[in-house]
C-alpha cells in the first residue's frame, strides 16, 4: 500500500520510481504530498485500484522529468491539470496503450518540453493532438520512436494549417519516428520534406557548431520507411527519399487529402486500363 505517511520521512527526496507494483491494493492520492523537492518520477497507472487518481497524486509537485507507464488502453484526461510549468520531459509508455485522445496533452504548459511516446501499441494519432503544445512551447521536441505507428499526418501537429507555410519551428527540437512500421507512400511524403526543411532551419540556430549540425543530421537520418513491391521489401531513409516520392507532396499536403480516402489500388489500375484501352481503340 502507498499511504499518506509512506514518504513522510523523506522530505528532500528528488527522484523516485513507482513502477512494477502490480499487486498493490491501496493508494492514498496524497501519498506524495510531503515530497516538496521531487524532480524526477517514474510511475505507472493502477486502473484496478479503487479511487486511484493520477492527477491528484501528481498535482502540485515540482516535477521536471516524468515517465508514466499507462496500463490502460486509452490515455485521455488522466494527466489533465497535473504538471507545473517546470516540466521539461514527459515520457508516455506502456504495452497496453493503444490510443491517445486529442485532448490528452491539452493542459500542459511549459517553456521547453521533450515529449516522448515510446514502446506502446499506438498505431496512429488524432488530428490536433500536438497542436496546443506546438503553439505554446518555445521549443517542442517530439520523440515518437518504437511504437506501432503506420501512418502520420501533418494535421497531428499543424491541425488544418499548411506546414509549408508555418515551417518547422513549431517542433523546433525535432521529430523522431524511427522504430515504427511506416510505409514509403504518399501518406508519408510530407515527412521526408519536413525533415529536410527542419535540418535547414535548425542549422540556422546551430551555425556556430559543426558537431551540432552533424548530430542533427544523424538524428534525422535514423527515420526510415518500408518500401514494398510484389517482389521485395526494403527500408528507405526518409531523409533521402526522392522522386517519385516527392512527387506525392502536392496530394499529400492538399486539404482534401486529409478528408478523402485514396482510391483502392485495384480500382486505380482498372481505370488506367480503361483509359489505355480507349486510346488504343481510337
Amino acid at each position: 500500500a502507498l499511504e499518506k505517511e509512506t514518504f513522510y520521512g523523506y522530505p528532500r527526496l528528488e527522484s523516485l520510481v513507482l513502477r512494477k507494483l502490480r499487486r498493490i491494493k491501496f493508494i492514498d492520492n496524497d501519498c506524495l504530498r510531503y515530497l516538496k523537492y521531487l524532480k524526477e518520477l517514474s510511475i505507472q497507472t493502477w486502473p484496478l485500484v479503487d479511487n486511484f487518481n493520477l492527477q491528484r497524486v501528481l498535482s502540485g509537485l515540482p516535477l521536471r522529468t516524468v515517465e508514466i507507464e499507462v496500463t490502460e488502453k486509452v490515455l485521455s484526461t488522466q494527466i489533465h491539470n497535473t504538471f507545473t510549468k517546470r516540466l521539461r520531459e514527459l515520457t508516455i509508455t506502456g504495452q497496453e496503450l493503444e490510443a491517445i485522445s486529442s485532448e490528452a496533452f491539452l493542459t500542459i504548459q511549459a517553456g521547453k518540453l521533450i515529449l516522448r511516446i515510446k514502446d506502446t501499441h499506438v498505431r496512429r494519432f488524432q488530428s490536433d493532438i500536438f497542436l496546443s503544445l506546438a503553439r505554446t512551447m518555445s521549443q517542442l521536441t517530439l520523440d515518437l520512436r518504437n511504437n506501432h505507428i503506420n501512418e502520420l499526418s501533418p494535421s497531428v501537429i499543424y491541425g488544418n494549417l499548411s506546414w509549408e507555410t508555418v515551417g518547422t519551428n513549431l517542433v523546433a527540437g525535432g521529430l523522431q519516428v524511427s522504430g515504427n512500421p511506416l510505409e514509403c507512400d504518399c501518406e508519408i511524403a510530407w515527412l521526408s520534406l519536413w525533415l529536410r526543411r527542419w535540418l535547414r532551419e535548425a542549422r540556422q540556430i546551430h551555425t556556430a557548431s559543426q558537431s551540432d549540425a552533424r548530430q542533427l543530421r544523424s538524428l534525422a537520418g535514423r527515420a526510415v520507411c518500408t518500401e514494398t513491391t510484389p517482389s521485395y521489401s526494403s527500408d528507405r531513409v526518409l531523409l533521402t527519399l526522392g522522386t517519385p516520392h516527392t512527387a506525392c507532396q502536392a496530394s499529400a499536403l492538399s486539404p482534401g487529402h486529409l478528408s478523402r480516402p485514396p482510391l483502392p489500388k485495384r480500382l486505380l489500375f482498372f481505370l488506367l486500363f480503361l483509359i489505355r484501352f480507349s486510346i488504343n481503340s481510337t
